[in-house]
């Protein structure tokens, strides 16, 4: 985020909230004393959540790319679906939690922005 001139994962899920599923970032102009690692790129930040509308938001920012939905992954392999659900399902517990985060605090702030307390 620091590249597109943002601050946090959680201010950019703030705007996608707010913008129905999606953030659109550009990065801030380029000077001598900053140069951009991605120079002219801009960063479509999009929310799983959401996947039913990833269409017609790629359509708004990106007209003529055609975005299809895979099959998901239950679909794909419904022999495994059982076990990718259950997957899904499972929430870390504080001990896991820990050894995941190692206290980086980006880390931290994914898992707080999608629902882990006590990060």
């Amino acid at each position: 985020f620091n590249e597109f001139g943002q601050t946090t994962l959680s201010e950019q899920m703030k705007r996608v909230e707010e913008n129905g599923g999606y953030a659109f970032l550009s990065p801030p102009p380029q000077s001598e004393e900053q140069p951009s690692n991605f120079p002219n790129c801009e960063l479509l930040f999009l929310r799983m959540e959401d996947k039913e509308k990833w269409s017609e938001i790629i359509h708004r920012f990106m007209p003529g790319v055609r975005y299809e939905r895979n099959r998901s992954r239950t679909e794909q392999c419904p022999n495994i679906a059982e076990h990718y659900l259950a997957i899904q399902e499972y929430r870390l517990n504080g001990a896991e939690l820990e050894a995941v985060i190692q206290n980086d605090p980006h880390t931290a702030e994914y898992f707080r922005v999608y629902g882990y307390e006590g990060v």
